[in-house]
C-alpha cells in the first residue's frame, strides 16, 4: 500500500514538470530522461514483486521485506529549481534575440527612410539647377533675337534712306512715294482681309477641338468613376473573404488543428495581401499613357485613393496579426505583421510623392515600382512553413 501511494506521489510529480517543461525543447529532453527514469524504477519494483511471489513457502515464512526506493524531496525541488531557472534562462534569450531583431529591423527602417529624404534632397536641387540653366539659356537667346531685330532695322532704314535720297535725286520722290503708300495700303488690306479669314476658320477649328476634348474629358471621368466603384466593390469583397478567412482561422488555432481548410485559409489570406496592389498597378498605368494634361488631377486622385485604400488594408492586417500574436504566441504572425507594415510605409511615401509633387514623373514611377516590389515581398505559406515548419500551429 505504501509503495502504491509512493508510486502515485511520485507519477503526479512527474506530470506537473510534464505540462511546465513542454515549453522548451530542453525541457522536453529532461522531461524524457526524467520519464526514462522512472519507468526503470517501476519496471524494478515490478520484477523485485515478480521474485517475491516465486519464492518458495519456506523461505515467505521468514520474509526478507526489501526497503522502498527512497524519494528526496530535497532532490526533487533542486531538480525543479534548475528547471525553472533554465526555462527562465531561455526565455530571456528569446526575449532578447527578438528585441535585437526588433531593433535592427527598426534601424534598417530608419536607414531606408533616411536614403529616401536624401534622394528626394537631391533631386529637388538638381531640378532647381535645371530650372536655373534653360532659364539662362531662355534670356540668352531673347538676347540674341532682340540684337537681331535691331541690326534687321537698322538695315531697313539705311536702305530707305537710300531710297529716298535716290528718289530725290531722280525728282520723283513725291509721286513714287504716293504710289508707294497706295500699294501698301491696298496689300495692308489684302493681307488684313486673309488673315481675318484664317482667324475665323481658326477659331472654328478650336470650337470643335474644344468640343471634342470636352466629350472625351467626360467619358474618362466617368470611365475613372466607373473603375472607382468597381474597385471598392472588389476591395469590400475581399475584405469580407479576409474577415472570414480570419474568422476561420481563429477558430482552428484555437483548436489547435492545422488542415487543408486553415491551409487554404492562409493561402487566400497570403495571396490576397500580395496581389492588393493590382488597382494601383492598373491606374498607374492609365496615367502614364494619357497625353492630356487636363485629366492629370483626376487620374492622380483614382491614384491616391488606390495607394490610401492599401495603406488602410495594410494597418488593419497588422493590427490583425499583433491582436493574433498576443492571443496565441506564433512566431510566424510577426513576420507577416512586419512585412505588412513595411508595405504601409511605402505607401506613406507614394501618398507624399503623388500630393506634393504629382508632375515629377520620375519619382512617382520609382515609388510605385518600389511599393509593387516590396508587397510582393510579403511572404507565402510554402516561405513560412519552410521556416517555421512545426511553429504554425
Amino acid at each position: 500500500m505504501a509503495s502504491e501511494s509512493e508510486s502515485s506521489y511520485f507519477l503526479g510529480t512527474l506530470n506537473y514538470y510534464y505540462n511546465l517543461l513542454l515549453m522548451t525543447t530542453k525541457g522536453r529532453c529532461i522531461v524524457v530522461t526524467v520519464l526514462v527514469t522512472a519507468g526503470s524504477i517501476l519496471l524494478y519494483r515490478w520484477r523485485n514483486e515478480n521474485n517475491k511471489k516465486q519464492i518458495t513457502l519456506e523461505v515467505q515464512k521468514v520474509p526478507l521485506r526489501l526497503p522502498p526506493t527512497p524519494v528526496f524531496p530535497d532532490d526533487l525541488n533542486e531538480l525543479h529549481r534548475k528547471m525553472r531557472e533554465e526555462r527562465e534562462r531561455e526565455e530571456r534569450q528569446y526575449e532578447e534575440e527578438r528585441n535585437l531583431k526588433l531593433s535592427r529591423r527598426n534601424e534598417e527602417k530608419r536607414a531606408r527612410t533616411e536614403r529616401s529624404i536624401m534622394e528626394i534632397t537631391v533631386n529637388d536641387r538638381e531640378d532647381e539647377l535645371n530650372f536655373m540653366r534653360k532659364k539662362y539659356e531662355i534670356e540668352e537667346r531673347m538676347r540674341k533675337l532682340k540684337e537681331e531685330k535691331r541690326n534687321d532695322q537698322l538695315v531697313k532704314d539705311k536702305l530707305a534712306s537710300l531710297d529716298q535720297e535716290r528718289l530725290r535725286k531722280q525728282g520723283k520722290s513725291r509721286e513714287i512715294h504716293r504710289r508707294n503708300v497706295a500699294e501698301l495700303d491696298n496689300k495692308f488690306h489684302e493681307n488684313q482681309n486673309i488673315f481675318e479669314k484664317q482667324e475665323s476658320l481658326r477659331k472654328e477649328e478650336l470650337l470643335e477641338q474644344e468640343e471634342r476634348f470636352e466629350r472625351r474629358r467626360r467619358e474618362i471621368e466617368e470611365q475613372l468613376e466607373r473603375d472607382l466603384e468597381e474597385m471598392r466593390r472588389r476591395n469590400q469583397q475581399r475584405r469580407n473573404e479576409m474577415d472570414e478567412q480570419l474568422r476561420q482561422i481563429r477558430m482552428i488555432l484555437q483548436m489547435k488543428l492545422w488542415n487543408e481548410v486553415i491551409e487554404s485559409n492562409w493561402t487566400k489570406r497570403l495571396n490576397s495581401l500580395r496581389s492588393s496592389n493590382q488597382d494601383i498597378e492598373k491606374l498607374y498605368s492609365q496615367m502614364t499613357r494619357n497625353q492630356d494634361r487636363q485629366l492629370l488631377k483626376s487620374q492622380t486622385n483614382s491614384l491616391l485613393a488606390a495607394v490610401d485604400h492599401q495603406k488602410t488594408l495594410m494597418e488593419n492586417e497588422k493590427n490583425e496579426m499583433e491582436r493574433m500574436y498576443r492571443e496565441y504566441g506564433k512566431s510566424f504572425l510577426l513576420v507577416i505583421k512586419d512585412s505588412v507594415d513595411d508595405v504601409s510605409s511605402q505607401c506613406d511615401r507614394t501618398l507624399y510623392v503623388l500630393k506634393h509633387e504629382p508632375s515629377n514623373s520620375a519619382k512617382i514611377d520609382e515609388c510605385v515600382a518600389a511599393l509593387s516590389k516590396i508587397t510582393m515581398s510579403i511572404p507565402t505559406l510554402a516561405e513560412l512553413k519552410s521556416q517555421w515548419k512545426d511553429g504554425m500551429v
